[in-house]
């Protein structure tokens, strides 16, 4: 089959390389790209989908035997790679470098890679995502004022090669197996779905900055827990300083710094995200506005409207 798409196609020429490893299937949707393992290797799949901004990689298999898979990457990369389960060995050739590549991480990925040799093991599960870009992808956010260690990869014209990192926010790794987790495609709509789950993804990336000191990071995780859990009562600043041990400035600088938004932004769309799962069940409006702690309806409506751009 014939792709649109200079990713897809890349990795087909990737594929052809590492002997009877997948099976090709057929599929009639635009720029999509699905493999199952050979049986006889092992069970899994691979799938890619070109949405133009960016394209995503979905992956998840377990080996049968171990396997060492040589292989040559015929164009610039320019990508990311978020491993979440397993253990990979990368040997890349051109540098002479190995990378023990320990789930979960993020890999970075840029420039020309050349010959490149993974070790797989055995009866291991491994699940990944990918995304890979244009290398103009970053053009409209270089005047950015300041770049997280991401950004900062891909806009260094001296920075080439493979980086990797630990992922420093559990929402990251939720939000990539929950798009790992998405079904198998069979429809448009669900390349619109799968679309939009890689976006959420990608933004979160993208406002990745460093680690916080571990105390820090502690109180930042609990504090997002207590919203998550409790976004239904009435939190302030003052109190959830309190419960988290951390001073109000201290807290509100790094929530911000850790998550990309405020507590109340934060609080906001949490509840707002419930209140489309509730209204999407059938409960009328004022019961969702209780439910979410508001004590007015009207008011309730005011801030959907806002948020959303039409009432609920």
């Amino acid at each position: 089959m014939s792709s649109m798409s200079r990713f897809i196609d890349a990795h087909k020429q990737v594929v052809s390389q590492v002997g009877d490893l997948y099976i090709e299937t057929n599929s009639t949707l635009p720029n999509y790209y699905y493999n199952l393992f050979n049986p006889l290797e092992g069970h899994g799949y691979s799938e890619l989908y070109d949405f133009g901004r960016a394209c995503l990689g979905r992956g998840q298999y377990q080996l049968k035997h171990p396997k060492q898979m040589t292989a040559n990457t015929p164009v610039y990369c320019f990508g990311l790679t978020v491993f979440l389960s397993g253990t990979h060995h990368l040997k890349n050739h051109q540098t002479n470098r190995t990378y023990i590549l320990q789930s979960p991480c993020i890999i970075l990925r840029k420039g020309y890679l050349g010959v490149q040799t993974i070790y797989l093991p055995a009866y291991k599960q491994m699940s990944l995502i990918t995304i890979d870009f244009d290398e103009n992808f970053f053009d409209n956010i270089q005047h950015t004022p300041e770049y997280n260690d991401l950004v900062r990869f891909f806009l260094d014209i001296d920075a080439t090669g493979i980086k990797t990192f630990e992922i420093p926010s559990q929402h990251i790794i939720h939000q990539a197996q929950h798009l790992l987790k998405l079904p198998q495609i069979k429809t448009k709509i669900d390349l619109l779905h799968l679309e939009g789950a890689a976006l959420e993804l990608l933004s979160m990336l993208l406002q990745l900055t460093k680690k916080c000191k571990a105390s820090q990071f502690t109180a930042i995780e609990q504090a997002i827990s207590i919203l998550e859990n409790q976004f239904e009562q009435k939190i302030t600043i003052p109190q959830l300083s309190k419960q988290v041990g951390l001073n109000e400035c201290d807290l509100k600088k790094v929530f911000k710094q850790h998550t990309g938004m405020t507590i109340g932004q934060f609080l906001l769309e949490k509840r707002m995200k419930q209140a489309l799962i509730l209204l999407k069940e059938g409960q009328a409006s004022a019961k969702v506005a209780y439910a979410l702690g508001y004590n007015n309806p009207q008011y309730f409506k005011r801030v959907f409207l806002k948020y959303f751009g039409y009432e609920p």
